[in-house]
Formats: structure tokens, sequence, C-alpha cells
């Protein structure tokens, strides 16, 4: 849950918003349970800025397929 956390604040900081904006963004297209969660092995092994633009870029895309 900890990696969780760090994952939504370095993408939130990133983008200027709030944790809770992002964590919103995030549990709408289920990124925390159908991506951070089952890849957390090789996620938890990257550094934090190739971490941070990983999930920003699989966030955006899974955003622009949603709608």
């Amino acid at each position: 849950i900890g990696f969780v956390a760090s994952c939504i604040e370095s993408a939130a900081a990133r983008v200027g918003c709030h944790y809770e904006e992002m964590l919103d963004r995030m549990e709408a297209v289920g990124l925390i349970d159908k991506y951070i969660f089952p890849h957390y092995e090789a996620l938890h092994t990257e550094g934090r800025d190739n971490l941070t633009d990983n999930i920003l870029e699989t966030l955006n895309r899974w955003e622009s397929e949603k709608t």
C-alpha cells in the first residue's frame, strides 16, 4: 500500500494536482488494481522518475481509450 501511495503522490506532484484528484483518475480506469498491484515486482525496481513516467503514460493511455 505504501508503494501505491508513493505512485499516486509522485504522479500528482508531476502534473501539479492534489493526490486525491490523481487517486480518482487512477481509480476511474482501474490503474491501481489492474496495473500497479499486478506489476508491483517489476514496477518497484524502476527509478522514481521512470516509474512516474510509466504510471502517467499508462494512465493517459487508459483514459484516452476509455472515452
